[in-house]
């Protein structure tokens, strides 16, 4: 579980129909996806929401994490 969740705004329609439409919750692993598909991800915003799905937040936040940490920018909120 990821701290500070309740702190987000929830994710519009828009925004989880595209979530649903582009990750693979369901048959990868964030950690899967960022091995192959994570060199695609310049920025990432996805995780700027909570999602009602817990499977799908909780992916989308995982990954979230995992960009943030290879890129060097991970810093827990209110640090």
């Amino acid at each position: 579980m990821h701290a500070y969740l309740s702190e987000y705004p929830p994710a519009p329609p828009d925004r989880i129909a595209d979530a649903e439409r582009l990750f693979p919750f369901k048959t990868l692993t964030p950690e899967q996806y960022f091995n192959a598909e994570g060199h695609k991800w310049e920025l990432f915003s996805f995780d700027a929401y909570v999602y009602p799905d817990p499977k799908l937040n909780e992916w989308i936040h995982t990954l979230g994490d995992i960009l943030a940490r290879k890129r060097g920018l991970f810093r827990p909120r209110g640090v």
